[in-house]
């Protein structure tokens, strides 16, 4: 996965946790008393992030409204259109309920919160449900066609009659204000069928805004029975909220009470964990450079390559180097001849800088000079007796005298001289040490033990000073760098463990601990950068790659567990079954973090409450169960 795509896939999970938190706010609390904020602190990421994504609540609302209806058109025109109008009508309203049984949320957000924002303000992103409505009006109008409804039908006006009960039956059950001895599809079916009726015996012909009472003078044709449909639909939702049971349900036996196992909620301290995301990355990364210009003529090593410290990456043509060396070597060479340091010695000293050592009478100049200031020096000393006893001239001494003045001047010239020499000398070993180590250059080499993450050059190429010509990355351990919500900043502290999974190895689970934690908040996205270190022994994990991570905070908390197997999640929606009695009450639940067997529920039940673990798939809101 390249680097772009890592990216968005990243964007779109964090796209879709924001979408998924904010339906779980507006069902729990109403869309009027949410705020970004409070969904920034559901997916533990800060109003800045949001706003990243949705510049409004109303946008996030809108996105989720279009889910919910485009669910609605695909689930309701899935099929093509059958040879029985009136069964694909039928069947229009009937995927309507099917979809507030499977997809209550979406149900709830579009249908019964009408402090929503209307979707027509968006009327270009929501033009598909025109389509949809369209669509099952032309139901309606093949009915009209075939003779099944009277020519008088309003089309409008009978999918407003047909969608009216099912919503209203449909509210009821998912605000769980139903009776459990209510059957609900049962009482669907009938509202279907009792509408479908009504409009076959006289369906109005115009569309009505308030209800009109009618006196029963009123004999045009129709009138009778559409007063009969009306009051039907009213009497089967009056049932549905009062908990009467329809003729159809006093037909229908009652169903064998269904066996499960049951257990009950707890309140137990849960070692919380911050959710995070971020990417691993290697230890260490390093982009070498040669450090010498030439032609490469060798590159022993590839991408994936393991290689030890000081290990070959590519080698350099020596012809150059080695020829400056030499010349290098020759030049320091005559001058050691020249100040007479020819053994091994003199040269560790002159290569230490140990000039203090440096003796100048074995320079065979400066020999000779002191040689000539000795004698000119005896002479004057004994110039110097005679003239005392007035036995040499005036003149005489005067000539002694100035030999050996001069004999002490050639002497300091040639000691100076030699000194000179010598730091000439210690100039030609600075180079001779700069060629050998350009000749050492010539091979790059792995600056520690890694792997190769790529090779940039070829045999061939002409690299200059600088010339990145590989990648060396340490890949044991790794680095796995996270970001963490300003909010939970003060929750992460160095030593923390972290547990995280990749893409790449679905279901496994690595653990590290924080080993580095920013000192200040990044003050553009208002985050903390944090570092953890795992072990990467097997080379399964890869720099580069996503981690979605949990790092464990200092405190505990009390929560509400209960067995997983007592949760049945359908298409994002999550619910549990409470014992009442003799039958089972459906829940709507929002799930915490994973606790071993265990799962915590944030909302919906309480410690306590009795729940079925078992045959959870085969129950609905009301059946009969009876405890193993």
């Amino acid at each position: 996965m390249r680097r772009e795509e890592r990216q968005q896939h990243a964007r779109e999970t964090t796209r879709r946790a924001i979408l998924d938190a904010a339906l779980e706010l507006f069902i729990a609390d109403g869309y009027a008393q949410v705020s970004i904020r409070n969904i920034a602190a559901k997916v533990e990421y800060s109003p800045g992030a949001i706003y990243s994504y949705f510049p409004s609540k109303d946008e996030i609302f809108f996105a989720l409204a279009e889910e919910g209806f485009r669910a609605i058109g695909e689930r309701q025109f899935a099929d093509s259109p059958s040879d029985d109008p009136l069964d694909d009508v039928r069947a229009v309203a009937w995927r309507l309920y099917e979809f507030s049984k499977d997809q209550p949320q979406y149900f709830s957000l579009v249908f019964l919160d009408r402090r929503v924002p209307r979707v027509s303000k968006e009327y270009e992103r929501f033009s598909f449900i025109s389509d949809m409505r369209s669509r099952a009006r032309a139901q309606v109008e093949r009915c009209i066609e075939d003779g099944i409804f009277p020519a008088t039908t309003d089309p409008e006006v009978a999918l407003r009659l047909l969608f009216a009960p099912v919503i209203g039956i449909a509210a009821l059950r998912v605000s769980n204000r139903m009776q459990p001895d209510v059957d609900a599809d049962a009482l669907v079916r009938d509202a279907i069928e009792t509408t479908l009726a009504g409009i076959r015996a006289g369906a109005p012909t115009q569309a009505r805004r308030v209800p009109v009472l009618r006196t029963e003078s009123e004999t045009e044709p129709g009138a009778v029975a559409r007063t009969v449909a009306v009051l039907a639909l009213a009497i089967g939702l009056t049932s549905a909220a009062c908990g009467t049971k329809g003729e159809s349900a006093e037909k229908t036996a009652a169903p064998a009470a269904i066996r499960v196992s049951v257990a009950s909620a707890t309140e137990e301290p849960i070692i919380r964990f911050l959710k995070v995301t971020g990417t691993l990355a290697a230890e260490e990364e390093a982009e070498v450079a040669a450090e010498i210009q030439g032609r490469v003529i060798a590159t022993p090593v590839e991408r994936g390559t393991r290689v030890a410290e000081g290990a070959e990456l590519i080698r350099v043509s020596p012809a150059e180097a080695q020829a400056q060396a030499a010349e290098a070597e020759a030049n320091a060479a005559q001058l050691e001849r020249r100040l007479g340091l020819g053994g091994s010695e003199e040269s560790r000293q002159v290569v230490s800088g140990e000039s203090a050592e440096f003796e100048t009478d074995r320079v065979p100049e400066v020999a000779n000079a002191r040689a000539q200031l000795t004698l000119a020096t005896g002479e004057f000393d004994r110039a110097k007796m005679l003239f005392e006893k007035q036995l040499l001239s005036k003149a005489d001494f005067d000539q002694k005298s100035a030999q050996a003045e001069v004999a002490r001047r050639q002497f300091d010239i040639a000691r100076n001289g030699a000194l000179q020499q010598y730091q000439g000398l210690l100039s030609a070993r600075a180079r001779v040490a700069l060629a050998k180590k350009a000749l050492a250059d010539t091979v790059v080499k792995a600056p520690f033990t890694g792997v190769v993450g790529q090779r940039l050059v070829s045999v061939g190429d002409y690299v200059q000073r600088g010339t990145k010509v590989a990648s060396v990355m340490r890949t044991n351990p790794l680095r796995v760098q996270l970001t963490v919500p300003e909010q939970y900043s003060a929750e992460v502290a160095v030593g923390r463990p972290v547990s995280f999974e990749v893409d790449a190895s679905p279901g496994q689970k690595f653990v590290g601990h924080v080993r580095y934690v920013s000192p200040a908040l990044e003050a553009n996205s208002r985050t903390l950068a944090v570092e953890a270190v795992v072990p990467n022994d097997s080379g399964t994990l890869k720099p580069g790659s996503f981690a979605s991570a949990l790092i464990e905070q200092a405190n505990r908390s009390p929560g509400v567990l209960t067995p997983a197997t007592a949760v049945r999640t359908v298409a994002g929606t999550s619910r549990v079954f409470v014992l009442s009695g003799e039958t089972v009450e459906e829940r709507i639940v929002v799930v915490g973090q994973q606790v071993g067997d265990l799962i915590e529920i944030t909302s919906g039940l309480k410690a306590g409450d009795k729940v079925a673990t078992s045959n959870v798939t085969q129950l609905a809101d009301g059946v009969r169960v009876a405890a193993k």
